[in-house]
């Protein structure tokens, strides 16, 4: 039963009349607490001795509501993708206009990756029943990780492989190329925000989590990438790599590095042949989950301050 806010005096000579309802039964008193009466079983009403002079709450007491979480005291753990099966990922990841078609050419140049995805690859996204733009479709995904959110969808974004690491990071470095060359912005910038170019701390405290409904309880700080971890390092350390490659963008989305066509990349990777000039497939070199930051293998739902969310939760 809460202790705040209110101390319940109705009825006469001190006795509280449990028939009544509870706006008669509930009275607001200074600093006192709730204090709401049922009738008890065989409906009879249930006398109380006399009330006590109101006496203001000891607010030291360990029910008090704790401090809103601030982005100095967020620390942050990279996750274990092949222990979390990235379920940041779960609804896949909103696009810019310029992701989208990046992605439609890249596809078309490297049958490889297309081989992998099914048709759509890419959807239209809502939120809450909202139309909030373009996004990569999700195909089902039983996750065994016990801690899965109950709220969250069994899916999983259609970029993902089995293991759940993103078939666009893989595709990047296998041709020794930075991981994040291929990528949608929202995935490697989550949890972290961004403004005009300049990083924003993550959500560091559920309460203020964008993401929550009545039958959703949040996503940005529910995920082990963007939970608080007392055992982590404050976010600014945990998230350095991807705060140097946002400090090296003209603009975004970054499209990737040297050049920011497709063209470009693909000729700046080692599997170029010189001779032909075509793309030549490279094996995939093996991957560990540490060798893949928790926002690198992250897709999931990061919402800039005053925009729409670009990885949108989907209940």
């Amino acid at each position: 039963m809460p202790v705040a806010g209110w101390l319940l005096i109705s009825g006469e000579n001190g006795v509280m009349d449990n028939n009544a309802s509870t706006d008669a039964r509930k009275t607001p008193h200074s600093l006192l607490c709730w204090c709401y009466t049922t009738p008890n079983q065989f409906g009879n009403t249930l006398a109380a001795p006399r009330l006590a002079p109101p006496q203001r709450l000891d607010h030291s007491c360990s029910m008090t509501t704790p401090p809103i979480r601030t982005a100095q005291e967020l620390r942050l753990c990279n996750c274990d993708v092949s222990q979390c099966e990235a379920m940041c990922c779960y609804d896949g990841a909103f696009l810019e206009p310029q992701e989208e078609q990046f992605l439609h050419e890249l596809l078309a140049k490297v049958p490889q990756l297309r081989a992998k995805l099914p048709d759509p690859y890419i959807v239209d996204g809502y939120w809450d029943g909202e139309y909030l733009g373009r996004k990569t479709a999700t195909r089902p995904h039983e996750y065994r990780n016990p801690q899965f959110p109950a709220h969250f969808t069994r899916t999983r974004c259609v970029f993902a492989d089995d293991i759940g690491f993103c078939e666009l990071e893989k595709f990047a470095r296998a041709r020794g190329q930075p991981p994040w060359s291929y990528k949608p912005s929202v995935c490697w910038l989550f949890p972290m925000q961004e403004s005009q170019g300049k990083p924003l701390a993550p959500v560091a405290d559920q309460r203020e989590d964008p993401f929550q409904l009545a039958d959703y309880p949040g996503y940005e700080t529910i995920v082990p990438c963007g939970r608080h971890d007392p055992a982590g390092r404050p976010w600014t350390e945990a998230l350095a790599a991807e705060q140097a490659w946002l400090a090296q963008a003209k603009s975004l989305p970054i499209l990737g590095s040297p050049g920011h066509s497709v063209d470009e990349l693909l000729a700046s990777a080692r599997g170029l042949s010189q001779s032909t000039g075509a793309y030549c497939a490279a094996p995939d070199p093996p991957l560990s989950s540490a060798s893949i930051s928790s926002s690198a293998a992250s897709q999931s739902s990061a919402s800039p301050p005053g925009g729409k969310p670009r990885l949108s939760p989907r209940r």
